[in-house]
C-alpha cells in the first residue's frame, strides 16, 4: 500500500473541484458529484504510481494538476520519461467491491482524446491499474505491464453493466495473468 499525505490529498481534492469535466456528459454522465469523485480518485491513483516509481528509483513527471481551458487541455500521458508512457486507471475500493475490481477505457468511435494510446499504443506505452482505499488514503497497485500486452492477451472486455456497453471497455482484475507483475 502506497499513502497519500494529507497535502497530496488536498491537492487531489482542488484540482478535482476546478476541473472542467463537462465532456463527460457526451458520454451520458451526467452526476457533477461522481465527475468530481472520478477526478479526484484518477489524480490520487496518479500520485500513488508516482511513488511507486520514485521508490523504485524510475523518475517520472509528476502527475498534472494544472487546470486547462478546454481547447488547451493536455491528453498526455498522465506520467512519464524517457523510457515509459504510463497511463493511470484507478477505480476506488467501493466501487470494486460493488461491480468487480476493474478498470474502465473509452471505447470504440467514442473513445476520448486520452484513452487514444490504449488503442495505438507504442512499445514506451504502459498501463498502471491501481485500487485506491479512501478511508486510509492509500492505494494499491494491482499490476502495471505494457499496453501492448493487454491487446496480446484480450484483456479488453465489454463491461458487465448494461448502461457501459457500447461506449466503454473494461479489463477486470481476474482476467489479469498473475506474470503482471510491478516494475
Amino acid at each position: 500500500m502506497i499513502y497519500l499525505t494529507p497535502e497530496e490529498v488536498e491537492i487531489c481534492k482542488t484540482f478535482s473541484e476546478q476541473v472542467d469535466t463537462s465532456f463527460y456528459a457526451k458520454r451520458n454522465q451526467f452526476s457533477e458529484e461522481k465527475r468530481i469523485k472520478d477526478s479526484f480518485t484518477g489524480k490520487m491513483g496518479e500520485i500513488v504510481v508516482y511513488k511507486y516509481f520514485k521508490e523504485k528509483g524510475i523518475e517520472l513527471s509528476y502527475p498534472d494538476t494544472q487546470i486547462y481551458s478546454k481547447k488547451d487541455k493536455s491528453w498526455a500521458p498522465d506520467l512519464s520519461n524517457s523510457e515509459y508512457n504510463v497511463h493511470v486507471k484507478t477505480q476506488d475500493l467501493e466501487s470494486g467491491k460493488r461491480y468487480g475490481v476493474s478498470w474502465m477505457f473509452q471505447s470504440g468511435s467514442s473513445f476520448g482524446h486520452k484513452d487514444k494510446e490504449i488503442y495505438n499504443p507504442s512499445d514506451k506505452d504502459y498501463l498502471a491499474l491501481v485500487s485506491f482505499d479512501f478511508a486510509n488514503k492509500c492505494g494499491e497497485i494491482k499490476a502495471i505491464f505494457p499496453v501492448k500486452d493487454a491487446h496480446k492477451d484480450k484483456l479488453f472486455k465489454e463491461p458487465k453493466l448494461d448502461k457501459l456497453k457500447g461506449n466503454k471497455v473494461a479489463i477486470y482484475f481476474d482476467d489479469i495473468k498473475t506474470d503482471y507483475v510491478k516494475l
